[in-house]
């Protein structure tokens, strides 16, 4: 009996060394491999990178799966049943999504568009399950090994740096041959088009900033703090304005977790100078190299070379010092809360005073006097069609061809990833496209949860919305138990607050469900002990 206990035991150890090598070279292909690779530049990189993530996620998964079922049987377990009752409530929410993903799929025109997704996009029912499986397989199998954050870190480092040479007209890889300054501003790193990088960067850099913010290990804080300030740099020159949004989430939260305690407190201030440090070395490099340095829109340049964040720079070094010197030790735990609630409040009201001026602008309540005309029908304070970079005209769209739809549509949606194949096959909405964006196709909203309810209806895009608010709030919630989980907070607020204005993508979502996983993991591992 001893012998085949011990014989088991030996076999159980043995499938589970092999469960989490595959699990390793799965995050070395998502993390290293998939933001790296290139084929002929930038000409079809999206085509190139999706069959990079699908056939490497699809061999992973299968491998992992088939590993993970047989490391159980030998481990004499049973077969793992589903009670609903024990499951995560983020894990019901992507259980409902994925229904609904399939529903949609059953009721889509265009059954291959459905499945594949529109051509360059690629977000249809494969990707779904993709993401999906992504998010079981890790939240089942992550032991918490630190070898998969290195790897993470390691492959979104580079990436940054080589950002960050592009707007400097920096070319190592030579990728930029051949192409005009307006071409070279619109492309950068490895991952080609602007906004998929940034949509890249919003997603992986809250894991290492919080490294910095949370770790006590010397080594780690220094290393976390050059990724972070990486991440700082590139975020200020990589031109989207939809990062500087995600970036403003994310500080908020850090600021909200200063209250709890000394440490906190120091490490956020210390966030803080590092960004306003890494945004003025930008701005000092960009006069110095004035020639080298691309061309930015006004945000980006503003938050490099403002006096107002040199200021702010100086402020936060003295309060920083003030801080170190004096700490507020001193304050009982609800006087900080009660500081904490009055400024939480204090950008609430800001927040919402913003609103209400862009909603008085829009409706035209305000003169042409009114602060000297400076808001008057320009930039973000005056809604319309050309708001966003169109994005005004897009939601506009989106809204109306939403409510036009017959009742079973708003309710399953019109299909994954078939915006296009669905509207522009109707000659009333195809024409309208065409009036606003002439022979550019518009592929989806350019706002993640607009499209998602026009993709799988009101009850799919509800429990995708549902993911990433249930993910949030557990994680914080358990943030005690799991100090970990947080930086899967942080990401979960980063890529919401940047995909307001964007979409999924091959670049930024497998990584969301693999971090949300990460997340689901540590709560499920809290709850064993």
């Amino acid at each position: 009996m001893r012998t085949t206990e011990s014989g088991i035991s030996t076999a159980a150890g043995v499938m589970q060394k092999i469960l989490h090598a595959l699990f390793i070279i799965y995050a070395a292909v998502l993390f290293v491999v998939l933001p790296l690779a290139m084929e002929n530049g930038y000409s079809g990189l999206g085509k190139y990178k999706y069959k990079v993530f699908c056939i490497g996620s699809v061999i992973c998964l299968i491998l992992l799966g088939c590993v993970y079922a047989v490391s159980r049987k030998v481990e004499g377990k049973r077969r793992e049943k589903i009670a609903w009752n024990h499951l995560l409530i983020t894990d019901k929410f992507v259980i409902i999504y994925l229904i609904m993903t399939v529903v949609s799929f059953l009721g889509a025109q265009d059954k291959q568009i459905a499945f594949l997704g529109a051509n360059g996009w690629y977000m249809g029912l494969l990707s779904q399950l993709l993401f999906v499986g992504i998010y079981f397989a890790v939240s089942r199998i992550w032991n918490g090994g630190k070898a998969v954050c290195y790897l993470m870190g390691a492959g979104a480092f580079i990436v940054f740096v080589l950002g960050i040479l592009h707007r400097f007209s920096l070319d190592p890889l030579g990728v930029y041959a051949d192409m005009s300054t307006a071409q070279r501003l619109q492309f950068l790193s490895t991952l080609g088009q602007a906004t998929w990088y940034s949509s890249f960067v919003c997603t992986v850099f809250p894991l290492g900033l919080y490294c910095f913010w949370q770790s006590d290990r010397t080594v780690v804080r220094i290393l976390a703090g050059i990724f972070s300030a990486a991440g700082f740099a590139t975020i200020v020159t990589q031109n989207s304005d939809s990062a500087f949004l995600a970036l403003a989430l994310v500080m908020l939260a850090l600021f909200w977790l200063a209250f709890e305690g000394a440490k906190e407190m120091g490490r956020s201030l210390e966030v803080m100078l590092l960004m306003l440090f890494s945004f003025q070395t930008i701005g000092l490099l960009q006069v110095v190299f004035d020639k080298q340095a691309m061309e930015l829109d006004t945000l980006s340049v503003f938050a490099s070379q403002s006096v107002m964040t040199g200021v702010s720079l100086i402020v936060f070094c003295g309060l920083y010092t003030w801080f170190c010197m004096k700490g507020f030790s001193f304050l009982e735990k609800d006087i900080r809360y009660k500081i904490r609630s009055v400024w939480m409040t204090a950008f609430g009201v800001a927040a919402a005073g913003v609103l209400l001026i862009m909603a008085a602008n829009t409706a035209g309540l305000f003169g042409e006097r009114f602060l000297g005309g400076g808001i008057s029908k320009s930039g973000y304070l005056y809604f319309d069609e050309n708001w966003g970079s169109g994005r005004g005209r897009t939601w506009m769209f989106t809204v109306q061809a939403f409510g036009e739809l017959p009742w079973w549509r708003k309710l399953i949606g019109v299909g994954p990833d078939c915006f296009a194949d669905y509207f522009y096959g109707i000659s009333e909405y195809g024409q309208r496209l065409y009036q606003m964006w002439g022979n550019d196709t518009l592929t989806n909203a350019h706002n993640e949860w607009m499209n998602a309810v026009l993709c799988y209806g009101l009850a799919g895009g509800v429990a995708y919305l549902g993911i990433f608010v249930s993910g949030i709030v557990g994680f914080m919630k358990e943030r005690l138990a799991c100090p970990g989980a947080v930086a899967a907070a942080l990401c979960l607020l980063s890529y919401m607050g940047h995909n307001l204005f964007c979409y999924q993508q091959v670049l930024c979502t497998p990584y969301l469900f693999w971090i949300l996983g990460m997340g689901a993991a540590m709560l499920r591992k809290n709850r064993i002990k």
